[in-house]
């Protein structure tokens, strides 16, 4: 399988279950990044863009992009 990256906020209803999906993926020997977003809730990067968790989350998927697209 390809790389993962999941990301989550601490505050997700599904918190868990990306959780377990991420260490089933590791388990699994699958090259995989997990990020969870204290205090951060479903679409608290959509709903507050400018938030600096917000910020952050969006950089922090933009490097993966690159790394993954310009190797």
């Amino acid at each position: 399988m390809p790389p993962a990256y999941i990301d989550v906020g601490e505050l997700e209803v599904f918190r868990d279950e990306c959780i377990d999906y991420a260490l089933r993926l590791v388990r699994a020997c699958v090259s995989t990044e997990f990020h969870l977003y204290p205090g951060a809730f479903h679409g608290f990067d959509g709903m507050i863009p400018q938030a600096e968790i917000s910020r952050r989350a969006a950089d922090e998927r933009m490097v993966v992009l690159r790394r993954a697209l310009l190797p």
